[in-house]
């Protein structure tokens, strides 16, 4: 009897942990081939809407060779091209003997339909895949992740959870239902606005590339997770908020150094207070934002309070989340400017080729009393009509690619952190061969309808393929023949680009162009709230300022930053028309003829059209 009840309880005990493994912990599953040993996790469930979403691989050779392994995710596709999915997915790694590699294979926004990973060792597929969901990413029913550290504890996860589930099901507020495709609320149905992501493992386990992060709304920590994680986290999970993400930390007592260090970065707006009693506090920290908040004050919120704050977190996030599709996307950022099918001239060639075929070509042949040749007639006028056609088209546009780059780029001079935010637009005659190519630090969003609904209202699906071994190659699909495509940006690095300035005996300022561009246009706001302005000045020169009399109003960071989360298409025409507006003591803007910050994407292009602005940080008030 006593063996039976424990086998129940035994039972019952691993139907919990079954149950409870979605939102509990990371599958991961591990595959032997001989003396290798491959291991990839899957990322947290839930389903995200927008951002990378990572999978963390291990490679083990215990062999006495060098092998190179290749990973391909997914092992087999069932996209078949119909939706803007990613079919293939891959990263190549040569080990040596005894040599242990790990890595982070990135997924961009877009689905992939198929499951599992296929390796392949030294050319040839193994006969095993590694069991792998690949379907909690950018899937229909997504829903605003929040990724809450195991240390926030149990008790608070549940208040919020609760707090979520009574929102949804009062059905009154914004806040119920699905989340939309298109950055909304929808009616998607589930169990609230909102879902959380417990991650199991300690923060010293957690990836640590930025673009792993992107997925989630907000990250939720604890001070203690600050002071543990390791300074390759603390990088990642800056640049996250940097690039626009949100950070939520709850403390139990003092102030978190790392948080402290953050605060007094000049792309921070409101350093934080040195009391060490407080509260609560909050900054816009690059685009992003950073809340904090003593864990006593957090267990006593009412539900209605945590709604807030998930709201005020959803619109922090606001333009990561917006996609346009191709229409809407070159419509708001024409690749080539006046660019218009030339009916006339293709309804003469069809009016010609249905003259010259028809009864051209039979009278001539009746003439010469030789109508059998209409067998080879027609076909070779249809062949010259085409060509005539193509060459046509080849000459009037070429066969070299085109592109379109806009871009703001926040630079901190005394941290040398820069954090850029554009969109680049290519329109190719021919598909490119290479594909596109960006670095690994670079946040890649296609502007298509992932659900294939594509260019001028027809189905517009197309499979993607795209290797993570140097950089994010994107290798084909991505870019078609004469069909215009575009990606929003994002990037935050270290940089060395500066602008070197210097005060004269007699008060004027002078400026280095350190930046690695032309400048079009300077204007700079000294410490004492001076503007001082200059004109095209080339990369490395230097060059003497003239003093603005004029006074103009100055803003803020805090205004920068608001700007690009409502609509970062435009933020650079907004901040040219009136730089002033955005500039405060110790900032300067420069218009400059192309972005150092940014990869251009495609090689050999035969026009690159730019309109690329650095607001950079440099002293006191900025």
């Amino acid at each position: 009897m006593n063996r039976n009840r424990g086998l129940i309880f035994a039972i019952i005990a691993a139907f919990a942990v079954f149950l409870a493994l979605p939102n509990a912990v990371c599958l991961a599953d591990t595959g032997t081939y001989g003396n290798l040993t491959v291991s990839i996790d899957e990322p947290l469930a839930g389903d995200s809407g927008y951002g990378y979403s990572a999978f963390r691989v291990t490679v083990s050779n215990r062999s006495k060779v060098a092998r190179r392994v290749r990973i391909q995710i997914p092992a087999d596709s069932y996209g078949y091209g119909s939706n803007n999915t990613i079919d293939r997915m891959t990263h190549t790694v040569d080990i040596e003997p005894g040599a242990v590699s790990a890595f982070e294979m990135l997924q961009p926004p877009l689905p992939i339909q198929g499951n599992g990973a296929a390796i392949y060792i030294d050319g040839a597929r193994q006969r095993r895949d590694i069991h792998l969901n690949v379907g909690s990413h950018m899937g229909y029913n997504s829903l605003p992740l929040v990724l809450v550290s195991r240390d926030v504890g149990a008790v608070l996860i549940d208040k919020i959870e609760t707090a979520i589930e009574e929102d949804a099901a009062s059905g009154t507020t914004k806040a119920s239902g699905g989340y939309s495709r298109y950055g909304g609320r929808g009616g998607y149905g589930g169990n609230g606005a909102y879902t959380l992501a417990r991650e199991p493992r300690p923060v010293v386990e957690w990836g640590t590339h930025w673009l792993g992060y992107t997925r989630y709304m907000a990250v939720m920590l604890t001070d203690r997770d600050l002071a543990s994680m390791s300074p390759e986290l603390s990088d990642a999970l800056r640049s996250y908020v940097l690039t626009g993400g949100a950070l939520a930390i709850v403390y139990s007592s003092g102030e978190p150094p790392k948080l402290a260090q953050w605060s007094q970065d000049l792309l921070s707006s409101r350093p934080m207070p040195p009391d060490r009693a407080i509260q609560q506090w909050s900054t816009n920290y690059g685009l992003g934002r950073i809340w904090m908040n003593r864990a006593d004050t957090v267990n006593d919120w009412e539900p209605e309070r945590w709604i807030t704050k998930l709201d005020q977190w959803k619109d922090a996030a606001q333009s990561r989340t917006n996609v346009r599709d191709t229409e809407n996307a070159n419509r708001d950022f024409p690749v080539v400017e006046g660019q218009v099918t030339p009916a006339r001239g293709l309804l003469l060639v069809m009016f010609l080729f249905a003259v010259v075929i028809g009864p051209v070509n039979v009278v001539v042949l009746w003439l010469l009393k030789r109508r059998m040749l209409l067998l080879l007639t027609v076909p070779v006028i249809a062949l010259i009509f085409s060509a005539a056609v193509m060459v046509y088209a080849l000459i009037s546009e070429g066969i070299t690619p085109q592109a379109r780059t806009r871009s703001v780029t926040l630079l901190d001079q005394r941290s040398h952190q820069a954090v850029t935010v554009g969109v680049s637009g290519y329109y190719a005659p021919l598909t490119p061969a290479n594909g596109l190519w960006f670095d690994e630090n670079t946040s890649i969003t296609p502007q298509v309808d992932r659900y294939g609904y594509g260019y001028y209202g027809s189905s517009g699906g197309r499979s993607r393929a795209m290797d993570t071994t140097h950089g994010q190659r994107l290798v084909s699909g991505w870019v078609a023949a004469r069909i215009p495509a575009h990606f929003v940006l994002r990037k935050s690095e270290r940089r060395r680009e500066r602008l070197e300035i210097a005060t004269e005996d007699d008060g004027t300022i002078s400026v280095v162009n350190g930046l690695g561009s032309d400048i079009t246009r300077l204007i700079l706001v000294d410490s004492d709230g001076i503007q001082w302005t200059a004109l095209d000045i080339p990369a490395g020169q230097s060059v003497s300022l003239t003093r603005d009399n004029s006074d103009p109003d100055h803003g803020s960071l805090t205004s920068v930053a608001e700007l690009i989360r409502r609509d970062d298409w435009s933020a650079t025409n907004v901040i040219s028309r009136n730089p002033s507006d955005f500039l405060n003591r110790g900032s300067y803007y420069a218009q400059v003829s192309e972005s150092p910050f940014l990869d251009p994407g495609l090689e050999g292009l035969k026009e690159h059209r730019t309109n690329c602005i650095v607001l950079g940080y440099f002293g006191e008030g900025g």
